[in-house]
């Protein structure tokens, strides 16, 4: 649990990031902590992750009947009026991965009112699950952006495009007139930068377009999954999706990893969100917020 204040609002927020017992014995104590939580806080609140207990028998595409873990977490939810938001996507969150799977909703966020208040166009998406046995759950207030222009950064992933060195060395071998040296190299230099600019943002956003078809083929997968089972074709196409978007994750992972400016994690390491912060706390180091001005002498 955490504690945190949104300086805009002027409200203190409680975020509880949950992960409850798989086996029965330790459901009991999970929930009672739970209901605990729940008592004492007066914050806005909002409770997600993996509480591996089912509510209803629908949330499971084979027989299930509630058990009593079942109804004391309807009566924790029921008696603080917490507020299960909607998953959008799709009926689960968890699969064994079986041919024949077996799919249960075990993940989920759960809102108190006077966080709806603040929030009241608060959504849950389910993503695509890409190697792991759960779908990742996007969690939406629906705030207004700040859009920020973006610098110009070259990618060591362009290395892997095989037109990449071919058009630079067509682009650095024009013919250039300048009364120097260093004004050639000047004038070479900010042609590269200006194709890469255009060139990297085209890429972009073909990876980004690539990337969004394939979640959408494999959240159409899933969701015929959740009725019956795949045949072997679909099951291969399916492994052919979660590999691919594999490599994609890799190649973010090397984005902010360059961002970060750090080089002694492995690579291979899925340490994208640790790059993230490092790379964030480092772009906050180097802001300038403002320029103090220097009185005369």
């Amino acid at each position: 649990m955490v504690k945190v204040f949104d300086k805009k609002m002027r409200k203190n927020l409680c975020l509880v990031n949950v992960y409850g017992p798989a086996q029965d014995e330790g459901k009991e104590v999970f929930l009672t902590e739970l209901a605990q939580i729940c008592y004492e806080n007066k914050d806005p609140m909002l409770l997600g992750g993996d509480f591996n207990i089912l509510r209803f028998s629908d949330e499971k595409n084979k027989n299930f009947r509630p058990n009593r873990y079942s109804d004391m977490f309807n009566l924790i939810i029921n008696s603080f009026a917490l507020r299960d938001l909607t998953l959008n996507g799709g009926l689960y969150t968890w699969s064994n991965n079986h041919e024949d799977p077996t799919l249960e909703k075990l993940d989920r966020c759960l809102m108190s009112e006077n966080w709806e208040s603040l929030f009241p166009l608060s959504n849950l998406r389910k993503i695509p699950r890409y190697l792991s046995d759960h779908n990742p759950l996007l969690l939406c207030t629906d705030q207004e952006k700040i859009k920020k222009n973006k610098t110009f950064s070259f990618e060591n992933s362009w290395f892997k495009q095989e037109n990449f060195l071919p058009k630079i060395q067509e682009i650095w071998g024009r013919k250039v007139t300048a009364s120097s040296a260093v004004e050639r190299w000047y004038i070479k230099i900010n042609r590269v930068k200006k194709f890469l600019k255009g060139w990297g943002l085209n890429l972009k956003g073909q990876v980004r377009r690539y990337k969004h078809l394939l979640q959408d083929e494999l959240t159409k997968l899933e969701k015929r999954e959740e009725s019956s089972s795949l045949p072997a074709g679909l099951l291969d196409k399916k492994t052919f999706i979660q590999t691919e978007l594999q490599k994609l994750l890799e190649e973010e992972e090397e984005y902010w990893n360059k961002r970060s400016n750090l080089n002694w994690l492995l690579q291979g390491d899925n340490n994208t969100a640790f790059f993230q912060k490092v790379g964030n706390g480092k772009k906050r180091k180097n802001t300038i917020f403002c320029l103090q001005k220097m009185r005369n002498p």
